[in-house]
């Protein structure tokens, strides 16, 4: 098996054992990596002061803002993932 197969293969495997994780990032490029990941779905909150147009998919109402890394919205973060105590 050459490595491209086997990276999908793991990519596959991995992305429907964490198919419910809930996933806040404050990067941007990691929002676009889960985005080419088909992973979309997953990502409930990011920074949308800034999102560059290949991300206006994620300006939606069901993203939250949670702020910038500088100035986070620890509120509207807790909103979206409650702690688990």
């Amino acid at each position: 098996m050459d490595f491209k197969k086997l990276l999908i293969v793991g990519v596959l495997c991995s992305g429907s054992a964490l198919a419910t994780e809930r996933v806040v990032s404050y990067d941007l490029g990691s929002v676009d990596t889960m985005r080419a990941l088909q992973a979309s779905d997953q990502v409930v909150g990011l920074p949308k002061q800034a999102l560059p147009t290949y991300l206006n998919a994620f300006s939606a109402e069901q993203y939250v803002d949670v702020g910038g890394l500088k100035t986070p919205d620890s509120q509207a973060e807790e909103l979206v993932l409650p702690f688990k105590s």
